[in-house]
């Protein structure tokens, strides 16, 4: 899932710390980790765990300059989609790409493991903690 952003690193707290609290209520997977992973899952069970959202975040160094954006984020997204997640911790992450493209002044990605639920669950928090552009004062479901 693809999102143009703001990267104000002020801002981004805020709304991760907003995301961190209403996670839970919207999808509890999204606070718990998987375990029990055989050939089936028939032993699979959702542990409830401590989510550290600085863990989920991630942020690359990206060269200013580079010659062609949007190539490099076809790239980025294309490695993130055939590339296994962690199982470590929960399943799911945010990539903010400092990267202008021709589309936005930058980008955030949004990875999910299919395991977490439906797409409809993810974009309502996604969306719940996620402010309006036009009134950034506002959420988009508040």
């Amino acid at each position: 899932m693809l999102l143009s952003c703001h990267q104000d690193e002020r801002d981004v707290r805020l709304i991760l710390m907003k995301c961190e609290r209403e996670a839970a209520l919207v999808e509890p997977k999204i606070t718990s980790n998987e375990t029990g992973h055989g050939e089936q899952n028939v032993n699979a069970k959702w542990i409830p765990t401590k989510v550290k959202v600085e863990e989920h975040v991630i942020v690359p160094h990206i060269d200013p300059n580079i010659e062609n954006p949007d190539q490099f984020l076809d790239d980025y997204t294309t490695k993130m989609a055939i590339s296994p997640m962690d199982k470590s911790k929960t399943l799911w992450e945010f990539h903010l790409l400092k990267l202008k493209t021709s589309h936005a002044g930058s980008v955030a990605v949004a990875r999910f493991h299919n395991s977490l639920g439906d797409g409809m669950s993810l974009m309502s928090l996604l969306l719940a903690c996620t402010r309006k552009t036009c009134d950034p004062r506002h959420y988009l479901l508040s």
